[in-house]
């Protein structure tokens, strides 16, 4: 009997025993409470609502909505730098000389603009009252208005100098005068022309027509393109002179051939190589 109460006392102590370790391991593996809560979840913000625009003001009875406003306007392109084409080779001419290099802006960095505002200030100074470019290989031509002139190459007097039509009584000496009177005095045109370039051209044998000449005034200025170029020694400035005649008012004017006046006679009694040669 002893014996069975000394081995209970042992059996509880060692079950005393088992269970203090295995609540000490409990103790040492358990995470602690701080760690194994979950946060709570943010409570999402409500949106904040946009300001109301505000209302147009009203309008008066009878005043209307402003107009929308209108885009900005697009840049208008710079015009293009061209002229229209002289036939080339040009026509045979009534007329034709070479203008002396003397005349001619072409000592030092000379340039096509600068023979150019030569050829201009010369039919200013002619009074001519229009001229225009037309483009040739490697330079311009300066084209003349058409102008009434007599045989020898003067210019009819003010304002029958630039008109078409046959020339007036009071503008003939008397005896022109007494030859109208038997046959109708034909009427006599000029158009001068300054070709200016370095290429040497023949000119065609078709021969231009009245109607063609008027049609060859262009431009009116000469581009930079084209002016910018430098008058080099191989350039060559030659003055053509195209001449027609009106035997009536009802007829065409056709091509004079040949002149009974030199070129040189023509830019004379123009006025054009008394303002070039100074």
């Amino acid at each position: 009997m002893r014996n069975r109460g000394v081995m209970g006392w042992i059996l509880a102590l060692l079950l005393a025993i088992v269970v203090l370790i295995l609540g000490g391991c409990s103790k040492e593996t358990a995470p602690p409470a701080s760690q194994t809560q979950v946060p709570a979840p943010a409570t999402p913000k409500a949106p904040v609502a946009a300001a109301p625009e505000k209302p147009p003001p009203a309008m008066a009875p009878g005043e209307l909505p402003p107009a929308p406003e209108k885009p900005p306007a697009a840049p208008v392109p710079a015009p293009a730098e061209t002229m229209p084409a002289f036939p080339w080779p040009p026509p045979p001419a009534s007329a034709d000389t070479m203008i002396p290099d003397k005349w001619l802006p072409t000592k030092g960095e000379a340039r096509l603009a600068d023979v150019a505002n030569r050829l201009e200030g010369a039919l200013k100074a002619a009074k001519y009252p229009r001229w225009s470019y037309s483009s040739v290989p490697n330079g311009f031509a300066l084209v003349s208005k058409m102008e009434q002139i007599k045989p020898d190459g003067t210019p009819s007097p003010e304002p029958a100098r630039w008109s078409t039509d046959l020339p007036s009584v009071a503008h003939m000496t008397f005896f022109e005068y007494m030859k109208a009177l038997a046959n109708v005095e034909p009427g006599y045109y000029r158009v001068i022309v300054f070709i200016v370039t370095n290429q040497p051209w023949l000119l065609t044998e078709e021969k231009p027509t009245a109607e063609e000449a008027e049609k060859w005034l262009g431009s009116r200025w000469l581009p930079d393109s084209v002016g910018n170029l430098a008058y080099g020694p191989d350039y060559r400035t030659t003055a053509l002179v195209y001449e027609f005649k009106k035997v009536s008012k009802d007829a065409d004017a056709t091509f004079v051939e040949l002149s009974l006046a030199s070129a040189d006679d023509h830019l004379y009694k123009a006025g054009i190589s008394a303002s070039l040669s100074h």
